[in-house]
């Protein structure tokens, strides 16, 4: 009988476990089985909105499940932000992003919420390249020129800025710095402003994305001086960096990526990651992407959040070295 009763226990025990699972276990495996929201944190019709926009027509496919985008704009990104870095940890909810995430916390004393702690990092989807762009009016044909002339005219020439503190204006710091240059800042409200008072000759010199200037680098309506990487951009792999001609180091990036909130299910994240990671070694995310001028990129959660932090670190040094002064949100 004591036997009887040990087996039943046992058995009760076992049951009891079991039940205690199944919710999480459902959850993971039955996943997804409803509605998908990615968080765009910027006004619709953007570049990061288009991805968004492709991404989950793509995944919607994958998961036979709704996805939809939500465009949640404001504060340079950090509504949308706080809002997924608040939702559910369910796999339901995530953000597609820019670099500039990783710039925030050194640009704002009070974000609501933490750029490492409050997220799980999914996977980067594309890197985009940025480069230095002159007016062809200017008597430059390189890198070496354009110093030469800078350090010739002190404070004579100028450069178009779309946001104090974002990753261009930042690399145009960086870029005086290292050179030892001084060039004055022209405010802009976004980037296509600054193309076009750089063609129309208001705009000496600019940090700019080569997925909005390619066209007019090809055309000759701007001069493209050399690449903020540290190697070549196979886009455009005639154009050299900056490191090579002189900028040892000098190596600043866009990319876009996903991100989940903190807690998300590890299961959870894996799929969702396998199931990106397919979706965008396929031909056609990589032609849409050729047109989008990004390069797909993909990482693993892991080494997404190592970058992350690094990144994190990197800009909080370079502010500080600016003498940049964090704003109150």
């Amino acid at each position: 009988m004591a036997k009887v009763y040990r087996v039943l226990s046992l058995a009760v025990s076992l049951l009891g476990c079991l039940c205690t699972q199944s919710p999480a276990r459902a959850q993971t495996q039955d996943y997804p089985s409803r509605i998908i929201r990615i968080v765009v944190p910027f006004v619709a019709g953007g570049g990061l909105d288009g991805i968004a926009r492709l991404l989950a027509a793509k995944m919607q496919d994958e998961f036979k499940q709704t996805v939809l985008v939500e465009n949640r704009g404001g504060q340079a990104g950090n509504l949308g932000a706080a809002f997924v870095a608040k939702s559910p940890a369910d796999g339901y909810t995530m953000l597609i992003t820019t670099s500039g995430f990783t710039v925030a916390p050194s640009l704002w004393t009070n974000l609501r919420y933490d750029t490492i702690k409050d997220f799980q990092p999914l996977t980067m989807l594309a890197e985009s390249a940025i480069w230095l762009a002159v007016d062809p009016k200017l008597p430059v044909k390189n890198l070496t020129d354009l110093i030469a002339l800078a350090k010739s005219k002190p404070g004579a020439l100028n450069y178009g800025s779309s946001g104090f503190g974002n990753p261009l204006h930042l690399a145009m710091e960086m870029f005086m710095r290292q050179t030892d240059t001084r060039f004055v800042m022209v405010p802009f409200t976004n980037d296509a402003q600054i193309i076009t008072a750089m063609t129309s000759g208001d705009v000496h010199v600019a940090m700019i994305p080569f997925l909005i200037s390619r066209s007019h680098v090809e055309t000759g309506a701007l001069r493209a001086l050399g690449f903020t990487r540290s190697e070549r951009w196979p886009l455009s792999p005639a154009t050299p960096t900056l490191a090579e001609q002189g900028l040892p180091g000098f190596d600043t990036r866009g990319w876009q990526g996903l991100l989940l909130p903190a807690g998300t299910a590890r299961p959870i994240v894996d799929k969702l990651y396998a199931t990106i990671k397919d979706i965008m070694a396929t031909d056609d995310m990589k032609k849409r992407y050729d047109a989008f001028g990004s390069m797909p990129l993909v990482n693993s959660p892991d080494a997404f959040a190592s970058r992350i932090v690094a990144e994190v670190e990197h800009f909080k040094k370079i502010t500080q070295q600016i003498g940049l002064t964090p704003k109150v949100e």
